[in-house]
C-alpha cells in the first residue's frame, strides 16, 4: 500500500468543511443524486478518519472495483496533516483472492489430466486476477490526490501564517 501525506494550511475544522463541500456523502439517501454523475463520494468513519473515491457515471457502487482513499486527519503547527493509503473494497479483494485460487486450481488440474488448453486458460485468468489485486491504477490515484490537494489548498479561508505551502509525499 502506498502511503500519501498532505500538509494543508487549513485548520481541521475548515478542512472538514471544505471536504463536505467537495465530496458527496455516499449514503443511501444520496444514491439517486450521485448515480448519474461523475463525482467524488465518501464518508466519515470517525471524527478524524474518512474514505472517498471517484464515482463514474451510472456505475454501481456495489460492483465497483474503483480505488478508495482511506485517510486520517490531525492538527499540525501549520494547519492540518492528512495521511492515508489507497485500496480497493474488501469484497473486491476477496473476489480476486478466491478467483485467483480457483483459476490456479483449474490450471493445475488441467496439467494433471493433460488438458493443456484448459491449463493455459486457468493460468491466464489467474494472472489477470492477480494483476488486478496487486496493481492500483495510477490514473485513479492521481485523480484522488488532485482532489485531496484541491480540498487542502484553497484560498477561500483566512490564512494566519502567510502563504500556503504544498507538501506531497508518496
Amino acid at each position: 500500500m502506498e502511503n500519501v501525506t498532505v500538509r494543508s494550511h487549513l485548520r481541521m475544522i475548515d478542512w472538514k468543511e471544505n471536504y463536505e463541500k467537495n465530496i458527496l456523502d455516499d449514503s443511501r439517501e444520496n444514491a439517486n443524486v450521485y448515480r448519474p454523475l461523475d463525482c467524488y463520494i465518501g464518508h466519515w468513519d470517525s471524527d478524524s478518519d474518512f474514505t472517498f473515491c471517484f464515482h463514474k457515471e451510472y456505475e454501481s457502487k456495489a460492483l465497483s472495483i474503483g480505488t478508495y482513499f482511506h485517510g486520517h486527519i490531525e492538527p499540525s503547527d501549520e494547519g492540518c496533516l492528512i495521511t492515508g493509503h489507497f485500496s480497493k473494497k474488501r469484497s473486491v479483494n476477496i473476489f480476486f483472492i478466491f478467483g485467483g485460487i480457483f483459476t490456479m486450481l483449474v490450471g493445475l488440474v488441467g496439467i494433471y489430466i493433460g488438458d493443456y488448453q484448459t491449463a493455459i486458460v486457468g493460468f491466464a485468468l489467474c494472472a489477470i486476477l492477480a494483476l488486478n489485486y496487486f496493481v492500483t491504477p495510477s490514473r485513479q490515484k492521481e485523480k484522488i490526490i488532485d482532489k485531496l490537494e484541491e480540498i487542502s489548498f484553497t484560498d477561500n479561508y483566512h490564512i494566519k501564517k502567510g502563504k500556503a505551502k504544498k507538501y506531497r509525499n508518496k
